[in-house]
């Protein structure tokens, strides 16, 4: 077929941000039908959010977008090969996520420092001062 292979979704539906929101439809003939989840591609109607998740996996809706539902086939070597890349990405996304916590933690640390010895200094300071006026008397 001519078709592309079926592609795995880049993009979410972002059905989170969508909760609570309604949008106007500007077409009478939607507006007469019922509520739900509008399709512009196929231009149907869906009552709830699971079942226009199920339509926009489905044939008609990938065919309308141009894709065949068939996969590509690959090998094991293939599989495994983008195993290994997602595991060294997670892992890479782990280390730099402990290397921030361990440079907050550390500014954290050095910034209590910090203000640990100025209070010091300006008791010492205070206290020079007190026995300064102490003499003075």
């Amino acid at each position: 077929s001519k078709r592309a292979w079926l592609q795995p979704r880049e993009k979410t539906y972002g059905f989170e941000q969508q909760a609570g929101h309604t949008q106007v439809l500007m077409n009478a003939e939607i507006q007469k039908k019922a509520t739900g989840w509008y399709c512009d591609v196929c231009e149907c109607l869906l009552r709830d959010s699971a079942s226009y998740l199920d339509h926009v996996n489905g044939k008609k809706h990938q065919r309308k977008l141009g894709y065949s539902m068939r996969t590509q086939r690959v090998g094991v070597e293939q599989v495994r090969d983008r195993l290994a890349t997602v595991t060294e990405e997670r892992r890479r996304a782990e280390e730099e996520a402990k290397r921030r916590r361990g440079l907050d933690t550390n500014q954290e640390y050095e910034r209590i420092l910090e203000a640990r010895e100025a209070d010091e200094a300006a008791k010492r300071e205070a206290k020079k001062d007190a026995k300064k006026r102490k003499r003075e008397e």
